[in-house]
């Protein structure tokens, strides 16, 4: 019952314009060599929104990052967050506009964050769920695990900021497993702007991120059919923030911003929420 609703959902495009604006864009997508088990849909909930291939497909897959706090982090003080994310998949010939809806997953977790000291921030979260392709008729079981960490240094007005992260995730359906890894670091700097915005205060944030992934993972251009591994993929971003942060449609934005992104045979700009750690 849940797969058949699933499989004929619609969204309004207005709510697919609010998702594309809160999760962000690439140019590219994620995939996989011809010649490997394809590290597919299942994980772009870690990969992000973009074009897959999935089984000679290419799916136009959206993210939607869901979470709920249940109680913020302070320092020496645990904070708690659920994580609820759904990834719905679209045939990239048809457009996001079709019913015909390709894949599906529901991947539910914990976040949990500390702060030894208050520069310093830590998260790790486990999630583990269930993602479908209708087209192929099966089932895939996927789980994931993953540590970040933020150093904030307040240097007058400005603050700077440095980030590590490390994710994890495998899959399994019908026997065939597979997995992917990725390592990021980054630096970012950012500072007052001294005007306002709908009332509230605008700070601007400019960073860097390097993505180093492992050699499972690879991604399809949406210019020619290319599927090299990925590599390391540079992240040059610029932000534009609000305090306090603003709601839109039940979601907090605090940061809206562009980044261009390069590497191993990539090139795009995607709509960033700041520094990402």
């Amino acid at each position: 019952m849940f797969t058949a609703a699933l499989k004929h959902c619609r969204l309004p495009g207005a709510v697919l314009v609010t998702f594309l604006l809160l999760v962000g864009v690439p140019a590219t997508g994620a995939s996989a060599e011809a010649d490997r088990i394809p590290v597919g849909y299942e994980f772009a909930t870690w990969l992000g929104t973009g074009l897959y291939r999935i089984g000679g497909r290419d799916v136009w897959i959206l993210n939607f990052p869901i979470k709920y706090e249940l109680s913020e982090a302070a320092e020496r003080r645990v904070g708690a967050r659920v994580l609820l994310p759904v990834s719905l998949g679209w045939l990239d010939s048809r457009g996001i506009d079709s019913d015909d809806l390709q894949t599906a997953t529901f991947i539910p977790g914990l976040e949990l964050t500390y702060k030894p000291w208050s520069w310093w921030t830590l998260h790790g979260f486990a999630q583990t769920g269930i993602g479908r392709d209708f087209d192929g008729d099966n089932n895939v079981w996927v789980y994931a695990g993953g540590l970040k960490s933020r150093i904030d240094m307040d240097r007058g007005e400005y603050t700077f900021s440095l980030g590590n992260a490390f994710v994890a995730a495998g899959s399994e359906s019908d026997g065939v497993d597979s997995s992917f890894s990725r390592f990021d670091v980054g630096i970012g700097v950012k500072r007052p702007m001294g005007w306002q915005l709908f009332g509230r205060g605008t700070k601007i944030n400019v960073f860097y991120v390097a993505s180093l992934f492992s050699d499972d993972a690879g991604f399809v251009s949406r210019l020619k059919d290319d599927r090299s591994n990925v590599g390391t993929v540079h992240n040059f971003g610029l932000a534009l923030g609000v305090q306090p942060s603003l709601r839109l449609f039940g979601f907090k934005l605090k940061w809206l911003g562009l980044s261009y992104l390069t590497g191993n045979n990539i090139k795009g700009v995607r709509i960033n929420g700041g520094f990402p750690f």
